[in-house]
C-alpha cells in the first residue's frame, strides 16, 4: 500500500514561489528606493560631513572671537584699552592728537 501525493500542476505550485519572489523584489526596491533607503543614508552621510566641517569651522572662528571679547569684560576692562575701542569704533580723536596714516 502505498500513499502518493498530490501532485499540483500549473499555477497552483508556483503560488508559493511567486509569493516569494514579489516578497523579495518589494523588500530589494525600498531597500535601493525611497526616504530610508541605502541612498538616502548615503546622502545623509554626505550631508552630515559637510555639515560637521561647517560646525568645526565655526567653532574656531568662535574662540578667536572670544580669545578678542574676552579682555573687554567688565572685570577685564581697563581705561586703555576702552580709549583704544572707543577710538576705533567712533572715530574718536583727542585735540592734541596728530593722525598719522601708513601705506
Amino acid at each position: 500500500m502505498s500513499y502518493a501525493l498530490p501532485r499540483y500542476t500549473g499555477l497552483r505550485s508556483l503560488i508559493f514561489p511567486l509569493f516569494a519572489g514579489f516578497l523579495c523584489l518589494y523588500f530589494c526596491f525600498h531597500l535601493l528606493y525611497g526616504p530610508r533607503s541605502i541612498f538616502a543614508y548615503w546622502t545623509l552621510q554626505e550631508q552630515m560631513t559637510q555639515t560637521q566641517a561647517q560646525y568645526d569651522l565655526l567653532q574656531q572662528q568662535r574662540t578667536a572671537l572670544q580669545l578678542q571679547v574676552q579682555p573687554m569684560r567688565p572685570n577685564h576692562m581697563t581705561k586703555a584699552l576702552l580709549e583704544e575701542r572707543v577710538r576705533v569704533v567712533l572715530g574718536y580723536q583727542a585735540p592734541d592728537e596728530i593722525l598719522v596714516i601708513e601705506r
